[in-house]
């Protein structure tokens, strides 16, 4: 009983499934459950999958899998954490939130880990009023990370008061909680927010990430921009995990060629750049349409939005969102 009582704090309607690993790792498929034992690493939610009876492709001596945050990354490992299947760069707060985009699993072939987009842990429950997902389940940070889709609604219970609400803008004549707006939680505030508020004023600005600062762009007569810039004093409460980069051809009166800059790929190391940097060849910018080489040259100049949309781990990308931080500040390369 005391064991059933546990499990009902972090699990009650729902289960946590993981599908899509290749062929090679198919044992990491499956329900996973909580960890009595060990609830929380890392103040992070802590999963165990064992082998069901009828389940085949277990390691030999392989007896139990893990998925936790190790402090830096997720990982799925085995029970003496000796070997690794699967990790996730991302600070997500349940594996529920962490995007497929970002598991890379090992390959059989190579024996290295590789991305492999079709993987996932995703929450499935009944999602109803009567049984209504916790955020225990869900992940604290879901309404953060996940871009619903049009008229999905999830009904959860209020970690705080234990109310129960549903995700929806706008309230509805059926009956019960969908004659109230619906609300969403944010756990940078440790509250509900109201749903039609939630992105648009609550996010847009409360957490959207602060401006990059002192943009410096150094053009060379090759057609190439070298952009430095420094981070953003406040990242608006999640981690930043890279800069977008967008260009204007027509003086800054339409703006393309958004390039994604990965927060690694840009770094700085030591003093010189003291920040974040990236070279952009402006000849070989992807979708630049009918703009010719030629015309990009005999413009006296080229206007650069700063690579200011610091965006954080939540993304839209394939359906999910990607809260951008958007404050434009035009700066003129001159290129001949």
């Amino acid at each position: 009983m005391a064991a059933s009582a546990n499990q009902s704090t972090y699990e009650r309607h729902a289960v946590l499934r993981s599908r899509g690993a290749p062929p090679t790792l198919t044992f990491i498929n499956g329900v996973w459950s909580r960890c009595l034992q060990e609830p929380w690493i890392n103040q992070k939610p802590h999963y165990i999958k064992q082998p069901q009876p009828g389940e085949d492709g277990w390691p030999q001596g392989l007896t139990c899998l893990h998925v936790f945050y190790d402090g830096s990354l997720w990982r799925i490992s085995s029970d003496d954490d000796q070997s690794v299947f699967a990790v996730a760069n991302t600070d997500a707060e349940h594996p529920n939130t962490v995007s497929r985009d970002d598991w890379l699993l090992l390959s059989a072939s190579s024996r290295m880990l590789e991305a492999w987009p079709d993987f996932a842990l995703a929450c499935e429950g009944p999602n109803t009023e009567a049984k209504p997902f916790l955020l225990d389940e869900l992940g604290v940070d879901f309404f953060l990370r996940i871009q619903l889709k049009s008229r999905k609604v999830i009904w959860f219970t209020d970690p705080i008061s234990g109310v129960v609400f549903h995700s929806a803008a706008k309230s509805t004549s059926a009956q019960g909680g969908r004659m109230q707006p619906g609300k969403r939680y944010c756990h940078l505030c440790k509250k509900c927010i109201s749903a039609n508020n939630f992105h648009s004023q609550h996010l847009a600005h409360l957490h959207r990430p602060g401006r990059p600062l002192g943009l410096l762009a150094l053009p060379d007569h090759r057609g190439n921009v070298e952009l430095q810039w420094m981070p953003p004093t406040s990242d608006g409460g999640l981690r930043l995990t890279g800069y977008r980069l967008s260009v204007s051809f027509d003086n800054g009166v339409t703006w393309a060629n958004n390039l994604d800059l990965d927060i690694d790929a840009v770094s700085g190391s030591g003093a010189n750049p003291p920040g974040p940097s990236a070279a952009i060849s402006l000849a070989q910018l992807p979708g630049r349409g009918t703009v010719r080489r030629g015309a990009l040259v005999r413009a006296e100049r080229v206007v650069c939005e700063q690579v200011v949309q610091a965006h954080r781990e939540a993304k839209l990308r394939r359906g999910r969102l990607r809260h951008v931080g958007r404050r434009r500040l035009l700066h003129r390369v001159q290129t001949g």
